[in-house]
């Protein structure tokens, strides 16, 4: 990916159903992605927009 993205020019967009930890931390995670950017505005509102389920444990 790094390849493509720094000699190519190219875009790579990652989905996922979670959060997966993948951003560059220089000492929590070295080897993780730099330059990583959010491409739907505002994604807590969206996920809250779009909540459907509710789960509810017995006590």
């Amino acid at each position: 990916m790094h390849e493509l993205s720094a000699h190519y020019g190219t875009t790579i967009v990652l989905g996922t159903a979670t959060q997966p930890a993948i951003g560059h931390h220089a000492t929590e995670f070295p080897i993780g992605l730099p330059k990583l950017r959010e491409i739907v505005r505002e994604p807590d509102r969206l996920f809250t927009a779009l909540h459907r389920v509710n789960i509810n444990t017995p006590m």
